[in-house]
């Protein structure tokens, strides 16, 4: 990550970001508590309009969370050109795969206007899983519906 966005205290949970994880396929099915153990592992990532949260073929290891903002999710055309996919809106997520895989990003996200945003990095989710088998074995599988049916729609 560059200049364009920083990242801020780890503690989010003091800010209540509970309800809008509990909405989120991937953290559905866990209890309040393993929910909170989530959301203090997760920080705060701000950003400015048009600066990239990623770009397409970069590797980033972390999953977001879109609190505040538009993201908009784009890919290179065969012609070279960028060639929009979706505008993600508050409460929307994306770079779930990055959580298991270390893989190049298969897209760019650019905010569209200023954005807050949540995020998880690969190393603080395993940490997670390490502590509780059972929370990352419910994240794995939330992570697993959800790119299943990105794949079928795509």
């Amino acid at each position: 990550m560059g200049f364009w966005a920083w990242i801020t205290r780890r503690s989010t949970s003091r800010q209540g970001y509970g309800e809008i994880l509990s909405r989120l396929p991937i953290f559905e099915t866990l209890s309040r508590g393993e929910r909170r153990r989530v959301e203090e592992a997760m920080r705060l990532l701000v950003c400015e309009p048009g600066a990239p949260i990623f770009r397409e073929g970069e590797r980033d290891d972390r999953f977001y969370v879109i609190l505040d903002g538009r993201v908009e999710v784009l890919r290179v055309s065969s012609d070279g050109d960028p060639a929009p996919l979706v505008v993600l809106e508050p409460g929307d997520s994306l770079g779930e795969t990055a959580l298991v895989c270390d893989l190049p990003r298969t897209a760019s996200a650019i905010p569209r206007n200023p954005a807050r945003l949540l995020t998880l990095s690969r190393d603080d989710f395993m940490a997670l899983c390490d502590r509780s088998p059972h929370l990352g074995v419910q994240v794995a599988l939330g992570l697993s519906q959800v790119i299943a049916e990105r794949m079928r729609l795509t």
